[in-house]
């Protein structure tokens, strides 16, 4: 590759170009890149940048459910309440159940030792764990609602006897001191006890655990004393350790006497709710930021975030915001993310387990399942004790639901010409193959010609519609942006480092690999482009050795997780 002297001019203009920082305003800043991808119905991506008030990059993801949507939340305590999951293994058990999962968040913080749910967890209507005293989110068939802090009181009935026995703890880890609790095969296939103890044993006769219903149970064993107890499928443990002082109670019970549960719900709203999860503090309430004396100050710092939102028209946000990672993301204080969460016209907010627990995942046409877009800030996944989980019920078919382009979301310089390829898919976003031209419409900014779009000449973010003869749409963004406020990056293709051009005689050769960047994002350029705007006629440099074109759904560079606490 022929390189004269005027290449070191290049590198000047475009690496001393200054990136301008968004206005200090809420939050983590005004964003600087959106792009918001219509994936299904009612379903939608979103992947933001942008700079807080002390220029520090901040990438954030956010994914929504409007109540139209075939894509509905289940909130689940991993597949046992007791351990914990990735979200990528929850996604995985879930799928294996026979489901589609198209997205999903962390939710409830947990006790670090087990893994477990600090708050309620009730998936599918089922009653999985007790609230204990921490705040609520829940769904019922009129859509999601924050209830605060509420209990419910377990209580069981000894058929044939004036006896019962009250209580509040169901499906936690049994601490000395706390009393009794009730563990169900929905916790775990012990009861994970080391202390001396005692234990009813129960076998399920009839009923689910359903608030508002009641579960029939056939006292299976009596165990006066012991440490570790069995809990097999169909079957509950009462139990209770030794400083608790409680024998009266196991004195109550003897093999064979019918039992039943019944729940008593302190606010009956909670009797309706089909999804329910323990969450941390009220962030935005009727739109308004809550009064942040009130919140958990040993968490109001700056960290990784997750957290929900819900819209007055009901639908529903779930929010991940990455930390810790210098030159990346920094992460938001309880304060700022208020008010991104605010700027997102939400009726009200709750903040979710952040740290390095935050995590968000997402399913994109191609995928073959739900996988995560964030980068954790411990370098790997957590083990979590929750998670909302975006499923849909939709059956595979041969039809297209909607068309996609592979470029959605890439930026692309001004005057630049790319090749543009579209792909279909069902319901559950599996690829389907169907041989039809897809028809692409600039919103003006740049034009289309076949297969080919060419940028403007002006900054912005092009609207594209998609569409076929037999009717099936889409939606897709490309963001044209200009040689001004770009990273420029020339490394010698043969070391891979950056070449050393001063004292370069005129005819040099050096072989090189171009990379434009902005915000961190590459940027796709051709020679047509690259030459016309920085006025370079005496170098030519190679598609193949510029900002690659990404492979959809991919389409932000990816670097392996960095290891930060």
């Amino acid at each position: 590759m022929r390189i004269k002297a005027s290449i070191i001019a290049l590198l000047v203009l475009c690496t001393t170009a200054a990136m301008p920082v968004s206005a200090a305003g809420g939050g983590t800043g005004e964003a600087v890149y959106i792009n918001t991808s219509e994936l299904l119905d009612g379903f939608s991506y979103t992947n933001e940048i942008s700079f807080n008030a002390l220029g520090n990059r901040e990438e954030a993801f956010m994914l929504s459910v409007s109540p139209e949507s075939k894509v509905y939340p289940v909130f689940m305590p991993c597949k046992k309440v007791y351990g914990g999951m990735t979200l990528t293994e929850a996604v995985e058990y879930y799928e294996s159940l026979g489901k589609t999962v198209v997205g999903g968040v962390n939710s409830d913080f947990f006790a670090f030792f087990n893994q477990m749910p600090l708050g309620i967890s009730i998936e599918n209507g089922i009653f999985k764990s007790s609230p204990e005293d921490e705040n609520i989110l829940a769904i019922d068939e009129n859509g999601a609602f924050f209830l605060g802090k509420t209990d419910v009181k377990l209580i069981l009935s000894i058929e044939g006897k004036d006896k019962a026995v009250t209580f509040k703890h169901f499906n936690k880890a049994r601490n000395d001191g706390g009393g009794l609790y009730l563990l169900t095969d929905d916790f775990s296939d012990t009861t994970h006890t080391a202390s001396d103890g005692w234990a009813v044993r129960f076998n399920v006769v009839e009923g689910e655990y359903r608030l508002g219903s009641t579960v029939t149970y056939e006292v299976e064993a009596v165990i006066p004393k012991g440490d570790n107890y069995q809990i097999g499928e169909n079957q509950a443990v009462l139990t209770c350790d030794a400083t608790s002082m409680r024998d009266s109670v196991r004195e109550k019970f003897e093999v064979g006497d019918r039992v039943t549960l019944s729940f008593e719900c302190a606010d009956e709203r909670l009797i309706g709710a089909v999804q329910a999860t323990g969450c941390g503090d009220l962030l935005i309430d009727e739109g308004e930021i809550t009064d942040s004396k009130a919140w958990d100050e040993a968490i109001t710092s700056t960290n990784p975030r997750t957290a929900v939102g819900v819209t007055y028209g009901g639908t529903i946000l779930l929010y991940a915001l990455d930390g810790k990672t210098s030159g990346y993301s920094t992460g938001a204080n309880m304060q700022n993310l208020a008010k991104d969460m605010q700027s997102k016209n939400v009726r009200f907010a709750v903040n979710l387990d952040g740290g390095g627990s935050t995590s968000i995942a997402v399913k994109r046409p191609g995928d073959k399942t739900a996988t995560v877009v964030n980068r954790p800030s411990g370098g790997y996944e957590r083990s979590c004790g929750a998670f909302i989980l975006l499923v849909t019920d939709s059956d595979k078919t041969d039809t297209p639901s909607r068309a996609y382009l592979k470029q959605d979301g890439v930026y692309v310089l001004r005057g630049a010409s790319i090749p543009l390829e579209s792909v279909f898919a069902d319901e559950r976003l599996n690829i389907i193959d169907k041989d039809e031209p897809v028809t692409v419409i600039s919103s003006g900014l740049g034009t289309v010609s076949g297969t080919m779009y060419t940028a403007g000449m002006t900054e912005g973010v092009d609207k594209l519609k998609l569409s076929t003869a037999s009717g099936v749409v889409g939606t897709a963004s490309i963001h044209i942006v200009s040689e001004n406020n770009v990273d420029f990056t020339l490394l010698d293709k043969a070391t891979g480092k950056a070449p050393a051009l001063t004292g370069l005689e005129e005819g040099t050769e050096l072989g090189f690999t171009a990379r434009l960047k902005k915000y961190s994002k590459l940027i796709i350029f051709l020679y047509c482009a690259f030459s016309m705007i920085f006025g370079m006629q005496t170098a030519v440099i190679d598609y193949s050795n510029t900002s690659p074109l990404p492979d959809f759904p991919e389409q932000r560079e990816r670097s392996q997780f960095h290891s930060v606490r």
